[in-house]
């Protein structure tokens, strides 16, 4: 069952980047939970208990963090009552891809029951998490003609992130990276190439885009990554094979690579009914 997304919130840092969230109700439920407590005559104690899926729009997503431990959202119910508050464990976070989302589960926990008299509960308040986001390079143009090519490529830092979005280079145009990409083997009747990131920055590519010479992606299986840990020449790849009947003369590229945006406040505000989240 989903809600409403609840709109979108800048960072720690006070930019104006705003990331768009979505709520939703997974299941709630009232049961009964045994005391953990060694006195057999005491009574179950009753639990109302939430699970919620939580996500965010590319380019977006939410990281798992040692420093994150569970988190709270404040409930209460139609008529009024405070229920508490809502402990949920997020420290333990995966994400998974759904269309244009990055979701997640969170379970928590309600130290109070609703009123006899209740219609609805009402869950609010907001999620600190560590986001990242995947920013583009440029798209570059090269020829596997001659097997191997190298050349320079442009990391985009968050000012350039616009600007470089949409834009195209030609290999050899100044950059601050090197990218080498090479015909490894035939696979089949595919062929493997060899695709590598040289750099000492500690970049960490999210994806590597591979396209045709019009600039239509290329069905891509992706064999197994590379680390390069040489002191002098660090860097990190990876296997990916094509078609055997792919044009390598002309091919393009585009890498994203995952920037840290800090913790951020992820808000939510939510209410569920009997029968289903109520709309606004």
């Amino acid at each position: 069952m989903l809600c409403c997304a609840p709109g979108a919130f800048a960072g720690d840092d006070g930019l104006t980047q705003k990331i768009p969230v979505e709520a939703g109700l997974r299941s709630m439920e009232i049961r009964c939970k045994e005391s953990a407590e060694a006195d057999e005559q005491a009574p179950p104690a009753v639990k109302l208990s939430f699970e919620l899926n939580f996500g965010v729009f590319e380019p977006f997503n939410l990281i798992r963090s040692g420093d994150v431990g569970d988190q709270s959202l404040e409930a209460e119910d139609s008529t009024g009552r405070k229920l508490g508050a809502v402990a949920f464990d997020v420290g333990n976070l995966h994400t998974w891809k759904r269309g244009k989302r990055r979701v997640t589960v969170f379970k928590g926990e309600c130290p109070e029951l609703p009123s006899p008299e209740a219609e609805w509960i009402r869950l609010h308040g907001a999620f600190r998490l560590p986001v990242t986001r995947d920013v583009p390079s440029p798209v570059y143009d090269f020829s596997l003609s001659e097997g191997a090519v190298s050349f320079p490529v442009a990391m985009a830092g968050p000012e350039e992130e616009q600007e470089c979005a949409g834009d195209m280079a030609v290999a050899g145009d100044a950059g601050v990276e090197e990218l080498s990409v090479k015909v490894s083997r035939r696979l089949g009747e595919k062929w493997v190439l060899e695709v590598m990131l040289w750099n000492d920055k500690g970049y960490r590519i999210a994806s590597w885009e591979l396209m045709d010479g019009d600039g239509k992606p290329l069905k891509t299986d992706f064999v197994n990554g590379i680390i390069s840990r040489d002191s002098s020449r660090p860097g990190i790849g990876q296997y990916m094979a094509v078609d055997g009947g792919t044009d390598l003369s002309k091919l393009k590229i585009r890498l994203y690579r995952k920037e840290d945006m800090g913790t951020v406040s992820l808000p939510v505000d939510m209410k569920m009914g009997l029968h289903g989240t109520v709309p606004e």
